[in-house]
């Protein structure tokens, strides 16, 4: 796993990249928070369908097959009715993603592939059909497990200050604009992109959710994670920090040669039940992608 996927912590949480899960790695469970993501960040992980209701309002194209690219428009909703992502928002684009490719939650995908062009349908997804359980059980080798974990990680990735290189047509979805000074909030974090070069765009990124943001980093300076992590720099080396981590978790049962242990999911919707307005804007058959 690289540090250039810190990028992956905005823009992909609608969360539509998708990011293995492994407690050891509470840095990168942090840069998961980042980027391709608000825009999509609502969309990651596996799931199955909740309760749907739909509205056709005509349209009479075919429901998309496997390849089709679909762009759809989204609005989801907590059970409070308080919204945690939206591709209507000022200056987002519609989303548009290939059916089958895995990059949705299924249980979204599973909703748009019933529907036709110009169709609208609200679908609730429970928590185990969206971004799971608020806890998550791992069982591993005896032998794997550490009460604290040893990593080494660029400095800017704990002060939450960042640079990215990405795609313009990302940055135009994501952003809502491919040039210098667009800048948009993603949560409580602000992408601003400060450089064009061809068909990529510099971002940076200011988080303030980061262990570190604000500090000076020097070595025995200790944060608690937003997953309850306890995070201490051990050494300062140039631009590159060695910290300790030791993961907020309990252990459910252990054996002469496996253990059980029970940890936070880092995904921030996790153990939440998700409602999604979609509007299914147009289907692009697989064929026709293909010619283009």
């Amino acid at each position: 796993m690289k540090y250039a996927i810190y990028f992956s912590l905005i823009f992909g949480k609608c969360y539509i990249i998708q990011v293995r899960f492994s407690f050891y790695f509470l840095i990168f469970r942090f840069m998961k928070r980042l980027l391709p993501f608000l825009a999509l960040a609502v969309l990651l992980t596996g799931c199955s369908i909740g309760n749907l209701k739909s509205s056709a309002l005509g349209g009479a194209s075919n429901t998309p097959q496997p390849g089709d690219t679909v762009s759809v428009n989204y609005v989801g909703t907590l059970a409070d009715g308080s919204v945690f992502d939206s591709s209507r928002t000022e200056g987002r684009t519609p989303l548009e993603f290939v059916i089958g490719s895995g990059s949705m939650i299924k249980g979204f995908e599973a909703a748009v592939v019933t529907m036709k062009k110009g169709e609208k349908k609200t679908v609730t997804l429970a928590p185990e059909d969206a971004y799971g359980p608020e806890y998550i059980e791992k069982t591993m080798p005896l032998a794997d497990y550490k009460e604290v974990i040893t990593q080494k990680v660029p400095t800017n990735v704990l002060t939450g200050l960042v640079e990215q290189s990405l795609p313009k047509a990302q940055a135009e979805q994501i952003l809502g604009g491919s040039t210098v000074g667009t800048e948009k909030k993603l949560g409580v974090a602000t992408v601003k992109i400060t450089k064009v070069d061809g068909d990529n765009v510099t971002v940076s990124v200011d988080d303030p959710n980061a262990p570190f943001y604000g500090k000076e980093i020097k070595a025995g300076l200790t944060a608690t994670a937003q997953d309850g992590s306890i995070v201490t720099i051990k050494t300062v080396t140039g631009d590159e920090v060695e910290v300790d981590i030791k993961p907020d978790q309990t252990v459910v049962s252990k054996t002469a040669t496996e253990i059980t242990v029970k940890t936070k999911n880092p995904q921030n919707l996790a153990g939440k039940a998700l409602t999604f307005e979609i509007e299914l804007l147009d289907i692009t058959p697989a064929a026709t992608t293909a010619e283009q």
